[in-house]
């Protein structure tokens, strides 16, 4: 895969690595048949706590519909689509105390590991707000790789706790994604940060959960 290549130093420009986040079940029903027609596979980033249903997305009135857990192991034993962490409740992990983010962090990758009952690797940090404090959580929680919000290139050499992606978004059209694609798109928007900190919940206070092992 993608990051077999950057660990092995082998040149990447070319390839692509397919992500979604959150756990919709439109993923299942729209992106797969998608994905298993033209043979690529894809990772799917879950708030564990979101797919329980004891925590819910804050910024949707309206929920989507998700994916269960019966359903995610299914498809994750299928092997088109591979599950990986994206913390429990969804929160900015920068408005949180060491304790509460720290948690969120380890614990997505224990509840995941125990559904799937395989090594969980991957990680995503929610809305791509991460710091140096949260990157040394996710290290010390045994992740292999992390991903973020950051446009450009992953080059052989590079963080593999940081790595960047390219949002593609439903308004886009085709020439939108063609130039993400070609890199059109790898500065960041200004502001873009700060859209994305107000959004997923810069202000609000957040609960830290009472205990490390709570919510398994």
């Amino acid at each position: 895969g993608a990051v077999e290549r950057l660990e092995g130093g082998i040149p990447a420009q070319d390839v692509v690595a397919l992500n979604f986040d959150d756990g919709f079940r439109d993923v299942g029903e729209n992106a797969l048949p998608v994905l298993e027609h033209l043979g690529f596979k894809a990772t799917v980033f879950l708030p564990t706590g979101v797919i329980d249903g004891t925590a819910r997305f804050a910024w949707y009135e309206d929920q989507p519909s998700l994916l269960s857990w019966e359903e995610v192991v299914e498809l994750d034993r299928a092997g088109t689509l591979r599950f990986e962490a994206h913390t429990v409740t969804h929160p900015n992990l920068l408005l949180l105390d060491d304790e509460a983010s720290r948690w969120e962090i380890a614990q997505s990758k224990l509840a995941l590991e125990e559904r799937l009952g395989r090594t969980v690797e991957a990680f995503c940090y929610p809305a791509g707000l991460f710091g140096e404090r949260e990157r040394g959580f996710v290290e010390g929680a045994g992740y292999r790789v992390a991903v973020t919000c950051e446009p450009g290139v992953n080059r052989a050499g590079g963080d593999p706790l940081t790595l960047r992606r390219r949002q593609i978004d439903p308004r886009d059209r085709r020439l939108d994604f063609r130039a993400k694609v070609g890199g059109g798109h790898d500065t960041p928007l200004p502001l873009r940060g700060l859209y994305r900190r107000v959004r997923y919940g810069e202000g609000r206070q957040l609960q830290a959960p009472t205990a490390l092992g709570a919510g398994r």
